[in-house]
């Protein structure tokens, strides 16, 4: 469906509001390395960071992007050394005739700094670091597009109530609104949020003039169902995320019976001679046995 939309159109931008990792799935770190090729394969401009990012910690974070180059954006995200980050506050796109400036935001609510794997991890204050941001951005940018991982209402207030009037659009994400229409701008910033876990693509088409102002605007959410055309490549990759999967759970389940027989074993090493007679005795009274005649 990328490749289809890149042949309609030639100048195309595709982003990722963030929260692509899930500590809590099986196999989860084999997911993300998944995850993450897939996200190169398609050749993604600019993938926010959200807090299930980090849910593996930094240095896993960084080298999923060294294996694959994945453009992680984060304005108020970083690590608290400074050092190592392989995030960046935004990127620029320069497709000739204009230049695309994409930067990202996340809430530091729905960050767990306190668990171990999160502990370098510094979020600050997203409006703060934001308006930095889009002065330094605006420089270099004609089109400032905002990845927005604090939710849609969490966006319209940081659009309505901050001074953040020269970002163009604010993609929304982290919540469960799923925009069909266009709305009215806030403050000239168009709003969309796309569906979660993948079930659509969100595509919003613009035209702008010479001056590189935004003449209209135009949502669609395209269904990602089965019926859709999947290239060779990303039906290899699956094919060997599964393979790997199953293997991973053989091997996960194979631990645990070990670590069950030697836990059995403890416990029976542990027992006084008199204790394990009395176990065993307890054992066979309790299996019943069928008597002559019944």
């Amino acid at each position: 469906m990328i490749d289809m939309i890149r042949s309609e159109h030639k100048n195309v931008v595709l982003v990722d509001c963030g929260d692509n990792f899930n500590s809590r799935k099986d196999a989860p770190e084999l997911r993300a390395e998944t995850l993450t090729k897939a996200l190169q394969m398609m050749d993604y401009d600019a993938v926010n960071i959200g807090e299930k990012d980090v849910s593996f910690g930094v240095d896993f974070l960084n080298t999923l992007h060294g294996k694959n180059s994945i453009p992680f954006v984060s304005a108020n995200v970083t690590n608290h050394s400074g050092e190592g980050w392989k995030v960046s506050p935004y990127i620029v796109k320069d497709f000739g005739f204009c230049r695309v400036g994409i930067t990202g935001i996340a809430a530091a609510a729905f960050f767990n700094t306190d668990d171990g794997k999160e502990e370098k991890i510094k979020v600050k204050d997203y409006a703060a670091e934001l308006k930095k941001t889009l002065v330094e951005l605006k420089k270099k940018a004609d089109i400032i597009i905002l990845l927005s991982h604090i939710g849609y209402q969490g966006t319209v207030n940081l659009l309505k109530y901050n001074d953040v009037d020269v970002v163009d659009v604010a993609v929304a994400g982290h919540g469960l609104k799923m925009l069909k229409t266009a709305l009215p701008p806030i403050n000239d910033t168009i709003i969309v949020q796309n569906s979660m876990k993948g079930e659509y693509l969100g595509k919003l088409t613009l035209t702008i003039d010479a001056d590189k102002n935004i003449l209209f605007s135009e949502v669609a959410l395209i269904a990602l169902t089965d019926d859709l055309p999947c290239s060779t490549e990303m039906t290899d990759l699956m094919a060997g995320f599964k393979e790997k999967h199953l293997l991973e759970k053989q091997k996960i389940a194979r631990e645990k019976q070990k670590a069950k027989k030697q836990k059995e074993q403890a416990k029976y090493l542990d027992m006084k001679p008199q204790e394990f007679v009395d176990m065993l005795k307890e054992k066979n009274l309790a299996t019943p046995f069928p008597f002559p005649g019944k």
